[in-house]
């Protein structure tokens, strides 16, 4: 192969798998979902950034129907008491986020993202990410 077709078929090939369902994007979704879980067990803020308040299902309570009628102001207050709420309550129940393990691809379309994990109960958790005005963000968490 010449050094110019090598050049020129670099990028092109790049641009083709990272289009690709299942390459990029999968192992980015996934990691997006297991550190926002970490942090939410955390208690920690930087988990905001990847949850998308105004749809947002957790555990069968719909957090965006309650969330979505506050101003900016009681947004902020809600999502910090959100945050700390969660981490309260996974702690209280001695849980670590290191006991989940097998973190996987549940499934996947081009809006959607669900990865599934398994939980010290034996349970599955679901956590959905999903792609809204260009961003991916965690719409959903529950047990299977």
């Amino acid at each position: 192969m010449s050094i110019m077709f090598k050049v020129l078929a670099f990028p092109l090939l790049v641009s083709i798998a990272l289009s690709l369902p299942g390459c990029v994007g999968a192992s980015s979704d996934l990691s997006l979902a297991k550190s926002t879980f970490e942090a939410l067990c955390r208690g920690d803020r930087s988990a905001e950034e990847a949850i998308d308040f105004e749809v947002l299902s957790s555990f069968g309570t719909d957090v965006g129907e309650t969330y979505r009628p506050f101003s900016e102001v009681a947004r902020e207050s809600f999502r910090g008491a959100f945050i700390s709420q969660f981490a309260i309550s996974f702690q209280e129940e001695g849980a670590s986020a290191d006991r989940f393990t097998n973190w996987r691809v549940e499934s996947e379309d081009s809006t959607r993202m669900v990865v599934a994990c398994d939980a010290p109960s034996g349970a599955v958790m679901m956590i959905t990410v999903s792609k809204r005005d260009g961003r991916r963000k965690i719409s959903a968490m529950a047990f299977q």
